[in-house]
């Protein structure tokens, strides 16, 4: 049966309450809409078109908003400790899964952004009327370098590469920045674990290798806030080797420099500068001139080359005797372009 209600007047159709102030509308006898100081849908699916594929819902778990369009969810935001806002995915953490595609701005981490896609560009920069930055990078506040483009050509500034690298006993020592580094004959290695989160989402997450295991072994760990059992793999490496503080003098393994320690390595991993500009840390009592190559003097500093061609054992070139940072043994940092990458 259908009931038709008209409201003839200037004031429309009113629904007046009882003395509780609140009114219910119910279907089958089921309250499906409570109206009061607030609008409560009892969890039900808000539609907003005729054919009923758009929609906001609470979604399947508590604390979650889920949007629909064409019959399919487009876009959920959810309010837990954390908060999410996730594009095309359930998975509030799209930068480590391995099949499925969509972005997410994730407040528990900080602000992160991230996307994955499937067979295309996660990521895509368009500057239209002008040459000039695509991306510009800042910290605290400050620009740090960009990515720019000048009449079709694209340019990385400020410009270091970069190499991975460890001690062969994992230790980390205090090293001064611009110490000389050479490689051993041993590859780093890095593990990862495999595993299914709660959503059902295949997920990778880099990992020490435990005591006592080694690849294949089954793990468990805990994966934000949920404790989750996965596969130990090994991850793919045939490049970077370990290094040692350079011991030989006018070694032709030169690595590069010491930059910085990893901070976001389960090992004690450091980041050694092989290509483009850094400080490179001379030899006390050793007087430079820009322009001049420098090679390794065997105790984790740099002397002079002694002549101007680039060698298997050059470092870098100085580019100016300006000094930078004096250290207590009498060594010191210049500014220097890197030859070894």
């Amino acid at each position: 049966m259908t009931v038709k209600i008209n409201a003839d007047t200037s004031s429309g159709l009113k629904l007046e309450s009882d003395t509780s102030g609140i009114v219910d509308i119910q279907s089958n006898g089921t309250t499906r809409m409570t109206v009061g100081t607030t609008i409560d849908v009892q969890g039900n699916e808000l539609v907003l078109d005729a054919d009923a594929d758009t929609s906001i819902s609470a979604g399947d778990t508590d604390d979650v908003i889920v949007f629909d369009t064409g019959g399919s969810e487009k876009m959920r935001l959810t309010a837990q400790s954390h908060g999410e806002l996730l594009v095309s995915t359930t998975d509030g953490s799209p930068w480590n899964n391995s099949s499925e595609a969509g972005c997410g701005l994730n407040t528990s981490f900080e602000g992160l952004i991230s996307a994955s896609r499937a067979g295309g560009d996660p990521f895509a920069a368009n500057r239209t009327g002008s040459d000039g930055h695509l991306v510009a990078f800042y910290r605290d506040g400050s620009v740090v370098g960009q990515i720019e483009v000048t009449s079709g050509t694209v340019t990385y500034a400020a410009f270091t590469g970069t190499h991975p690298s460890r001690f062969s006993d994992n230790s980390k020592p205090d090293l001064l920045r611009g110490t000389v580094i050479e490689t051993i004959d041993t590859m780093c290695d890095w593990y990862e674990l495999e595993f299914t989160n709660a959503n059902g989402v295949a997920k990778k997450d880099e990992i020490k290798l435990p005591d006592g295991k080694s690849e294949g072994d089954s793990h468990t760990m805990d994966y934000m806030g949920e404790s989750v059992t996965g596969i130990i793999r090994k991850k793919q490496n045939h490049k970077h080797t370990m290094c040692k503080v350079s011991d030989t003098e006018d070694s032709t393994r030169v690595y590069g420099i010491f930059s910085n320690w990893h901070t976001e390595s389960p090992y004690n991993d450091l980041n050694v500068n092989a290509v483009g500009t850094s400080v490179i840390r001379v030899a006390s009592g050793v007087t430079v001139s820009a322009g001049d190559l420098l090679s390794s003097k065997g105790d984790g500093t740099a002397k002079l080359q002694g002549d101007d061609i680039v060698r298997t054992k050059t470092i870098a070139k100085v580019l100016s005797n300006v000094k930078q940072e004096t250290y207590g043994d009498g060594s010191y940092t210049v500014p220097c372009a890197l030859y070894c990458g």
